[in-house]
């Protein structure tokens, strides 16, 4: 008899029978051996694995030989791969943070940190500055904040792009992640307009902005001599590119 095993069977697996028997009558006769890489769905590289012959007999010359090893090279399917993910890409001034999120596209064989990356580091930092996966957490999202600084910023808007970059476990080495294009827009400064009667434009470069509408306070009527507060409403636009507002205020009533 001769025993079929593999070294490692969490990357090559015998899927034909462990053990071969030869008779007196069919000694020479050939008997197929079937192996079969195991899909691991983990990022482990290159692997090998060698399939053993041990043989087993009454026959002392036979008891205990060794047959001649079959070597195995296992290239890895699996890619290494980091998931970075961003709640909302524009930034505005008024609230100067964003969420990230990171997790890694397959299953390491060790521990793999993720260090967030940004084009400017003057005017964006990230908490935490790192994150660290585990071969039980692999896949799941870790958020990061990413804060702008927008006294750095001089024009309407700027762009700055974010990524992860790995280490740690030898197959995730410097892999990077899918980089990120944030949009930082400043609010503009204050443009008050008064009643002229008349259209009034103003040119807005791109940005965002905050517009606010005051109604006109009420006069004292109905005999009350008391006057009433007018109405208000605001709203932020964004704008991609340079816009003309024309803007018309309402006059004294009659």
């Amino acid at each position: 008899k001769v025993s079929v095993s593999s070294s490692d069977v969490t990357e090559l697996a015998v899927t034909s029978a462990s053990t071969l028997t030869f008779t007196l009558a069919d000694w020479k006769t050939p008997q197929t051996v079937n192996v079969k890489v195991q899909d691991d769905n983990i990022a482990d590289g290159t692997q090998t694995a060698v399939v053993k012959f041990v043989a087993s007999s009454s026959d002392p010359k036979f008891n205990g030989i060794t047959g001649q090893s079959a070597l195995y090279t296992i290239i890895d399917n699996e890619m290494p791969s980091i998931v970075l993910t961003v709640a909302e890409t524009t930034i505005p001034q008024a609230s100067p943070s964003t969420t990230a999120k990171v997790r890694l596209g397959v299953q390491p064989s060790s521990n793999v940190t993720v260090t967030l990356v940004a084009s400017d580091p003057k005017i964006l930092s990230f908490s935490p500055a790192t994150v660290t996966f585990t071969t039980n957490d692999w896949n799941q999202d870790k958020s990061v904040t990413v804060a702008a600084d927008f006294n750095l910023i001089q024009s309407a808007s700027a762009t700055a792009t974010i990524y992860g970059k790995a280490s740690g476990d030898k197959n995730y080495a410097n892999i990077e992640s899918n980089k990120v294009n944030l949009d930082l827009v400043k609010i503009a400064e204050v443009q008050n307009f008064a009643y002229t009667g008349d259209i009034q434009s103003v040119n807005l470069p791109k940005g965002r902005y905050k517009l606010e509408v005051w109604g006109a306070e009420s006069g004292k009527g109905s005999g009350t001599g008391t006057s009433t507060n007018g109405g208000y409403s605001s709203g932020i636009v964004t704008l991609a590119s340079s816009r003309t507002l024309d803007v018309v205020v309402g006059g004294k009533g009659e």
